[in-house]
């Protein structure tokens, strides 16, 4: 019998998937908007219902957040999904139901 070999796992497959609670993924999205935005954690979190250009937020610095909360929870946000993503909640709810679909 012929030994199968496995070819290498992708990057993607290497990386160790962990079940993240909500509030953690609050908190990295925090993280993420807070120093790419240059907006204080404190400021999103009072104005989570606020449009992200209110913040001051445009959009070339919501697409680093995009790529980067991407990066950061293995998931892929749909295109179409991005013009709903107008406040932290909206992104919280977008990013909670993927990371659990994601397995």
């Amino acid at each position: 019998m012929k030994k199968k070999t496995s070819k290498p796992k992708s990057k993607k497959e290497q990386k160790i998937k962990t079940v993240l609670s909500e509030e953690q993924i609050r908190q990295q999205l925090l993280e993420i908007i807070s120093n790419l935005g240059k907006i204080s954690k404190e400021t999103i979190e009072k104005s989570n219902k606020e449009n992200f250009s209110q913040l001051g937020l445009d959009s070339f610095t919501l697409v680093e957040i995009v790529f980067s909360i991407e990066n950061t929870f293995d998931i892929d946000i749909p295109q179409d999904s991005l013009t709903s993503l107008r406040t932290f909640d909206d992104v919280l709810r977008l990013v909670t139901d993927l990371v659990k679909k994601r397995g």
